[in-house]
């Protein structure tokens, strides 16, 4: 099934409810999964995704229910990266529009002009998250939003002194705390919408993030004391 984003006509229209059939899906794909991974714990409770996890697998695993969505320049120019979804939206029963390949090729554009470190950023601010005893409620959307909108002077960093990408994403996140203007300017990746407000993130949650990332910060240019520096001074060497 695809939804076609207007003012494009489908020459066969779907003849059901597209909610109703993603809820449907959504049920059986459910189904499915208990009956063929009992050892996989399932939670059904998400409103956007059923959620996997244990047995055997090594990490979580998110089912999201969803169709496709052509968008205009999708269909202009067939590349794949324009192609969008709709995902159910159990909790209001309606299928936000979605972009996640354009999201990802400008995500991959970006890393390829700052030596490959945004996505380290990214990866940096992900595992603060995830390590963190606080429950941070920043999607990993937001995040790679949050470094995707980082200066180049921040994200470009010499080879060898990654380490300056913590310091520089504590700054980054001290700005957006502090600067509202410049807050409510920046906008996820794909160009969909803003990174704060809703559906985004907000300033109490990103703060959390900001405090934990400081701490590593802290703790790292700790263990570095006895040579007397800082992370914008250490190399790694590898």
């Amino acid at each position: 099934m695809s939804s076609l984003e207007p003012p494009q006509k489908a020459s066969y229209p779907y003849k059901g409810n597209p909610v109703d059939g993603l809820i449907t899906l959504r049920k059986e794909s459910a189904s499915i999964i208990k009956s063929n991974f009992p050892a996989v714990t399932l939670d059904e409770s998400g409103s956007k995704s059923l959620a996997l996890s244990g047995g055997s697998l090594r990490r979580k695993i998110d089912v999201v229910s969803s169709n496709w969505y052509d968008t205009i320049l999708y269909v202009e120019t067939g590349q794949e990266h324009y192609r969008g979804v709709m995902i159910l939206d159990l909790d209001t029963k309606s299928r936000p529009k979605n972009q996640p390949f354009l999201h990802n090729e400008k995500i991959d554009d970006r890393d390829r002009t700052v030596s490959s470190n945004l996505r380290k950023a990214i990866r940096l601010m992900k595992s603060v998250k995830y390590d963190s005893d606080k429950n941070i409620k920043v999607s990993s959307y937001d995040i790679a939003a949050l470094a995707f909108c980082m200066p180049n002077d921040l994200l470009n960093v010499p080879v060898w002194f990654e380490l300056m990408l913590v310091n520089n994403c504590v700054s980054h996140l001290a700005t957006v705390i502090t600067n509202d203007v410049y807050r409510d300017s920046l906008i996820v990746p794909d160009g969909s919408r803003k990174i704060f407000g809703t559906p985004g993130t907000n300033i109490g949650e990103v703060s959390k993030l900001f405090l934990e990332l400081n701490d590593l910060k802290t703790q790292i240019e700790k263990d570095l004391g006895y040579t007397s520096r800082t992370v914008d001074r250490a190399a790694i060497h590898y």
